[in-house]
C-alpha cells in the first residue's frame, strides 16, 4: 500500500483526474494478503492520497491469512528525516516508529480483533 502526501489532497475518497490519481482502488485483489488504507468516508484504497499535517492518521485495513507479518516504511522520497511514522497496534496496545524499525505482528484469522478495519493506524508527525 502506498500513502502519498500532498497539500491539495483530501481525507475523503477522491479518485482525482487522469493526471493525478489521489486515491486508487484495485479490483480483484487477493482478500487473504492485503494491507490497505481507509479514507475518512470508509473507502478501502491501495493508494491513499493524504493532505499532510502533523498528527494526521491513516487507518489501515488488514485482510490476511493467519500467520506472521511485517509492516515497514520504505521509499520515503522527500520525507523529512525529523518526521516520525508511528504504527499503532490497537489490538496489542503497542506502537513503533517505522522510521527506526519494522513492526512484526501475528494474525490469527479466527480472532476478528486481529484483522479488519480497527487494528492498525499510521500517524505521522514530529513527535
Amino acid at each position: 500500500m502506498l500513502i502519498h502526501f500532498h497539500h491539495a489532497y483530501h481525507l475523503s475518497f477522491n479518485h482525482g483526474s487522469a493526471d493525478n490519481d489521489e486515491d486508487i482502488t484495485v479490483p480483484g485483489y487477493d482478500p487473504n494478503l492485503n494491507v490497505m488504507g481507509i479514507t475518512t468516508d470508509g473507502f478501502i484504497v491501495q493508494v491513499d492520497g493524504i493532505p499532510y499535517k502533523a498528527g494526521v492518521r491513516v487507518p489501515l485495513f488488514v485482510s490476511v491469512a493467519s500467520g506472521q507479518y511485517v509492516l515497514r516504511a520504505y521509499y520515503l522520497r522527500w520525507f523529512p528525516k525529523d518526521i516520525h511514522i508511528w504504527c499503532k497496534d490497537n489490538f496489542l496496545k503497542d506502537s513503533v516508529d517505522l522510521r527506526k524499525g519494522n513492526y512484526n505482528f501475528t494474525v490469527d484469522k479466527a480472532d476478528t480483533n486481529q484483522w479488519g478495519m480497527k487494528r492498525f493506524v499510521i500517524s505521522v508527525g514530529p513527535k
